[in-house]
């Protein structure tokens, strides 16, 4: 939590505020309270329900994809979650999904390139595919 004003915000509402304008890293007054919280918890409403295509790194056929598989904002993309997303598609979408689109939906959902997620995270993403692979079979044995 993150104290600014006299109210405490988590960590991203914070990282909102003060990317939109909204606050400053000194804090705000006291008498703009009310008036920045509300404005937050617009812009948070507006950001998870923005369209997959106006997620950063993610365009129209990326769009088309996750479409098809009922994800079609950026709320419900979190709730399933981008190695979630990427499995469902690989068995439900007609066209088979690259690694790409995986470090794609990743940066989107924590706001970064996605060469830099597929530089900095392609081992743990690579994991975390195996381990579902692994629970999936294993579920399919056991019936």
């Amino acid at each position: 939590m993150i104290l600014i004003g006299r109210g405490l915000l988590n960590r991203s509402i914070a990282k909102a505020l003060l990317k939109n304008g909204w606050a400053s890293p000194l804090g705000l007054g006291i008498n703009y309270w009310k008036f920045y919280r509300l404005r937050a918890l617009d812009s948070m409403a507006d950001i998870y329900n923005k369209r997959v295509s106006d997620l950063k790194g993610l365009g129209e056929k990326s769009e088309e994809c996750l479409n098809e598989i009922g994800i079609y904002t950026r709320m419900d993309l979190e709730k399933i979650g981008a190695i979630g997303a990427f499995l469902k598609m690989r068995s439900e979408c007609c066209v088979e999904p690259s690694l790409n689109l995986l470090y794609a939906m990743v940066g989107a959902l924590e706001d970064k390139n996605w060469l830099k997620v597929a530089k900095e995270e392609k081992g743990r993403l690579l994991m975390e595919l195996e381990g579902y692979k692994e629970l999936e079979a294993l579920l399919r044995r056991d019936g």
